[in-house]
């Protein structure tokens, strides 16, 4: 999105923070809870929204989850996602300095 309203400007703001000592974070996963769903029921939804998840986590890196606290379908997918994590191995923690994980950055 940012594309459009000035090129380059990602890759300027996270060379920037990172210069003046900041870690920079972002999400990579998406819970795709803001997106429009493929399916109709809240039900539905929800799934989705936990395949979507469970389906892009990475043992490879650091995960972050994009998802929003205002949306019913995430507070009844959370349980779900949180459980394949624990039983798949990954680990949850606060966001601190040692947690380095973002976007490719491509503007």
């Amino acid at each position: 999105v940012s594309r459009k309203y000035h090129k380059g400007i990602m890759t300027e703001l996270t060379k920037s923070v990172e210069a003046q000592g900041y870690n920079y974070v972002d999400w990579n996963v998406l819970s795709g809870d803001a997106e429009t769903h493929k399916s109709t029921t809240f039900e539905g939804k929800v799934e989705e929204e936990i395949r979507n998840v469970t389906g892009n986590l990475r043992t490879t890196t650091g995960n972050v989850v994009l998802m929003h606290d205002i949306k019913q379908t995430t507070a009844n997918a959370i349980e779900s996602i949180v459980k394949y994590g624990i039983d798949h191995g990954f680990t949850f923690k606060v966001l601190d300095q040692s947690v380095i994980c973002h976007q490719r950055v491509n503007n």
